[in-house]
């Protein structure tokens, strides 16, 4: 049976959707597993700038879909200013937790040189991203590991 180009675009794109969607699942599951219920010890990383950022070009680098880690972006994934990596010892993988949202992001990006002291928090919604603007955090490195970060 051929396939003209439209009916492969329609099938791979159907394909897509429901590859992108089983990961997006798991990794919302991760969340909702990390929030719930779980004491967690906390370092104070200091009030920031938080903005929302968009995986479109002019937003991003070349790679709008993937982030530092090589991952696809996804909603609860966060960017962190090279600055607070290296001051902090972040490693991609590592949990944040901002109060003013009530929620824990995954560090799997960073911002370009210029931003010093801030998030970038993904977001789907364009106008929603566009809406927030910039904003003051409170942000929290959650241990994990207690060897790794000596206090």
């Amino acid at each position: 049976m051929k396939m003209n180009k439209k009916k492969w675009f329609i099938v791979a794109g159907i394909l897509c959707f429901f590859i992108i969607m089983h990961f997006q699942g798991n990794i919302n599951q991760k969340l909702v597993e990390i929030q719930m219920g779980q004491a967690f010890k906390m370092r104070s990383m200091g009030e920031v700038n938080c903005y929302m950022y968009n995986n479109v070009k002019g937003q991003t680098d070349s790679t709008p879909n993937n982030t530092a880690t090589g991952e696809w972006v996804f909603e609860g994934g966060i960017a962190i200013s090279q600055d607070m990596l290296k001051k902090n010892k972040l490693r991609f993988g590592d949990r944040v937790y901002i109060p003013e949202f009530e929620q824990i992001f995954i560090v799997n990006d960073t911002m370009n040189k210029r931003h010093g002291a801030s998030v970038d928090i993904f977001i789907y919604d364009l106008q929603q991203a566009k809406d927030f603007g910039k904003h003051k955090v409170h942000l929290y490195q959650i241990i994990r590991d207690f060897e790794h970060y000596k206090n």
